[in-house]
């Protein structure tokens, strides 16, 4: 016999539905990466070349700054650089040729990982649920979000 209570999803606390939702999104994204053997921070370093190519090192460690510390940027560039997926050239970073295939598979099925995610909610769905947020983390967090 199932001992834990069960609870309609409508009398479910927002805490468990914004843990439930970002395990369900990052689980997706993880399997995304695994699959092609590429870290999701080494993902997100690679993207951010690609989008700001050519770009010197100090750059990408600042794009990170809210998230992860220099050395831990630092390794993530190196890796992708001794994987040949970017190429230092005049100080600064690009893509190498290898990068941007695996970088062009990895946006297609990040870009249909996204039309599942989203299916069946609207605009103004998404955007209610993200205003929400925002002020919960303005409440709760004045250093993040607001007063």
């Amino acid at each position: 016999m199932n001992s834990e209570p069960h609870f309609p999803s409508s009398n479910r606390p927002i805490g468990f539905w914004i843990k439930a939702a970002d395990k369900a999104l990052d689980d997706a994204i993880d399997t995304i990466h695994a699959a092609e053997d590429i870290a999701r921070r080494g993902w997100q370093v690679m993207n951010t070349v690609a989008r700001m190519e050519p770009v010197a090192p100090e750059a990408i460690v600042e794009t990170f700054a809210p998230m992860a510390n220099r050395p831990q940027i630092l390794g993530e560039i190196e890796k992708l650089e001794n994987d040949g997926l970017i190429g230092l050239a005049e100080c600064r970073y690009r893509l190498t040729g290898e990068g941007r295939e695996l970088h062009a598979r990895l946006e297609a099925r990040q870009a249909a990982f996204r039309r599942r995610a989203m299916a069946n909610i609207d605009e103004d769905d998404h955007a209610a649920a993200i205003r929400c947020l925002e002020r919960i983390v303005a409440n709760l967090s004045p250093d993040i979000g607001g007063e």
